[in-house]
């Protein structure tokens, strides 16, 4: 019709992880009402059960099905021209850039993926929401976390009992112990949804300052209580570096750049060669796998976080291959690189879209985050995005 235009597509953006358990399948259908929002992207590795049903909000038809899809048809169908992004994979495996957004949320039952999600986010510069619960005592709880060298991280606020009762992990590397089910009642999980969406509402209305980041609120549902608590830098923090990370994006495919190309972004054109290091924080460079099941070997070079069940599996007996703690490296030195892996690409050794790597030379460390080549649209697409 003439005169009338269409309404612009709001830039802010969310990142939902863990997004469909007993918080997250509750917070989805209130980000989908706020029309600040213009697109969310959404990570939960688990598939629906039946069991799911008592304490999520799904439908029978929704078993069987990946959390994150499910929530994400979900969003679709409230707002047509919502972009919502699906990524039905563990935490570890997803490459940090994927997570950038105006606003985290997490909705986990683990430590060690709360613990990834709070390194994640201070390096991004991503003011971080965390909701949890605790069915026993009926308990519901919001943190709110934003970025910055003299501000509190989630592991300030631990001690050594925290540590020692992270989720382990097995060698292979990618499978963890993962926290048994809560069960707990929907409508607990719903109260921390809830504080947690009427958060992000203040975060996207007024700020950072309309926030009470570096405080939590506690609300003791089986005692009407509500007791909130603030916190500061822990110097004594084991993440000692609080630094929000400068990331220099990296335009190119990773299959079009060579190991030897990046370690010279890290010095501006000037010749240092052999004095280079290349990293992935928390992400390791795997050098061998072994057979679990016939004890075969297999030597490789890729990062951790890329190695799949596909090329963990054994070509010989098709068990499951894993990895030596004296097979894994921290970072590549130049120096110790033969020109053959100098020559391979970014992607050869496992680097992907979205992931944030570190050049560290004489002059110090830069950071990089591999950008997925973006197509100019003039409207949200109304399909959901999976990646």
């Amino acid at each position: 019709m003439a005169g009338v235009r269409a309404h612009p597509i709001p830039a802010k953006s969310v990142t939902i992880v863990g997004a469909g358990g007993n918080i997250g399948s509750q917070l989805v259908h209130h980000l989908g009402r706020m029309h600040e929002i213009g697109k969310v992207t959404l990570i939960d590795q688990d598939v629906y059960e039946p069991h799911n049903l008592r304490s999520q909000d799904i439908r029978v038809q929704d078993v069987g099905r990946p959390k994150s899809d499910v929530q994400a048809q979900r969003l679709v169908a409230m707002r047509s021209r919502l972009r919502v992004v699906s990524i039905p994979a563990p935490l570890e495996t997803v490459p940090p850039g994927k997570l950038r957004a105006d606003l985290i949320l997490s909705c986990l039952d683990s430590r060690r993926a709360r613990q990834d999600v709070s390194r994640i986010a201070l390096r991004l510069g991503v003011p971080w929401i965390d909701a949890g619960i605790e069915a026993s005592v009926s308990l519901a709880r919001v943190s709110m976390f934003l970025p910055g060298p003299e501000r509190a991280c989630m592991e300030c606020l631990w001690d050594e009992r925290h540590y020692a009762a992270l989720d382990q992990a097995y060698s292979c590397l990618g499978a963890r112990i993962h926290a048994s089910p809560t069960q707990a009642p929907s409508s607990l999980g719903a109260l921390a949804a809830a504080l947690q969406a009427i958060e992000c509402d203040k975060f996207f209305s007024g700020g950072t300052k309309a926030v009470a980041f570096g405080s939590e609120t506690v609300i003791d549902a089986a005692h009407h209580k509500l007791q909130a608590t603030s916190f500061s830098r822990n110097h004594g923090c084991r993440l000692s570096d609080h630094s929000v990370w400068k990331i220099e994006p990296l335009t190119r495919s990773p299959g079009e750049v060579s190991v030897a190309e990046a370690l010279e972004l890290g010095d501006a054109g000037k010749d240092t060669r052999g004095g280079r290091s290349l990293r992935v924080e928390g992400s390791p460079f795997v050098t061998r796998l072994i057979c679990s099941g016939c004890g075969r070997e297999r030597a490789l070079l890729r990062h951790a976080a890329s190695l799949t069940p596909d090329i963990q599996r054994c070509g010989q007996c098709r068990s499951l291959m894993t990895v030596r703690g004296f097979d894994l490296l921290e970072g590549l030195e130049e120096s110790r690189l033969p020109e053959r892996v100098l020559r391979r690409s970014l992607q050869s050794i496992g680097l992907r879209k979205g992931d944030v790597f570190s050049v560290e030379g004489p002059e110090g460390e830069k950071h990089f985050e591999i950008v997925p080549s973006r197509r100019t649209t003039t409207q949200a697409p109304k399909e959901i995005a999976r990646d």
